[in-house]
């Protein structure tokens, strides 16, 4: 569904009538829609959600992409790149690792040339503006998201029977969609703690 047919499923969930509602115009339908998203986006670094870039390096910094919300993974040259603190990049005490200093990635040493680099990243929901737009959650948990949105503009509107059954719903659904995530995750390889891995090298 696009933010004009959520708009619609919370409406008719909540039973706005044709009069209308002081406390559910559409603009308040989509801000509880939008936080909704977010708050799905929290519990868990969903697989729709990761995504990559490839960051462009200058003396060694390079800003991290607009809707970053984890980093998962950075690479150089498709080699892994250790992750260290930024008190330790920023002194040097550390070579060959990365930082993050908020909104940069920081390389120690810094590069003489420019590297290329991978970024893996879970992004957050972006905020549905228009009635086309869609969310990045699948539809099969676009239920989920509805309940979740009407729970939000039930809490404005004061309605605790509401309320509560809105959050058991949203708590079924949320369960599910780990379950749903947790079936679909490979089996994990044990590795042995004694074999070295390749990390990434810069000049």
């Amino acid at each position: 569904m696009n933010l004009g047919e959520l708009r619609t499923a919370v409406s008719s969930r909540i039973a706005v009538p044709t009069a209308g509602d002081a406390l559910a115009y559409d603009a308040s339908i989509d801000a509880c829609i939008n936080a909704a998203l977010r708050d799905i986006s929290s519990e868990q670094s969903w697989p729709w959600l990761l995504t990559s870039s490839s960051p462009t390096f200058a003396y060694g910094v390079a800003v991290i992409p607009t809707g970053c919300g984890r980093i998962k993974t950075f690479a150089i040259d498709g080699l892994p790149v250790p992750q260290a603190s930024l008190e330790d990049v920023l002194s040097g005490a550390k070579q060959w690792v990365w930082a993050e200093d908020g909104v940069n990635i920081r390389l120690s040493p810094t590069p003489s040339s420019t590297p290329t680099a991978t970024l893996w990243y879970y992004r957050v929901e972006p905020t549905l503006v228009r009635d086309a737009d869609l969310p990045l959650l699948p539809v099969v948990h676009h239920q989920t998201l509805v309940a979740r949105a009407s729970y939000h503009l039930n809490v404005r509107r004061s309605d605790a029977t509401r309320v509560a059954a809105d959050l058991a719903e949203y708590e079924r659904g949320l369960k599910n969609m780990m379950q749903s995530v947790h079936r679909g995750t490979s089996p994990k390889v044990i590795r042995s703690a004694y074999r070295d891995q390749a990390t990434a090298r810069w000049t």
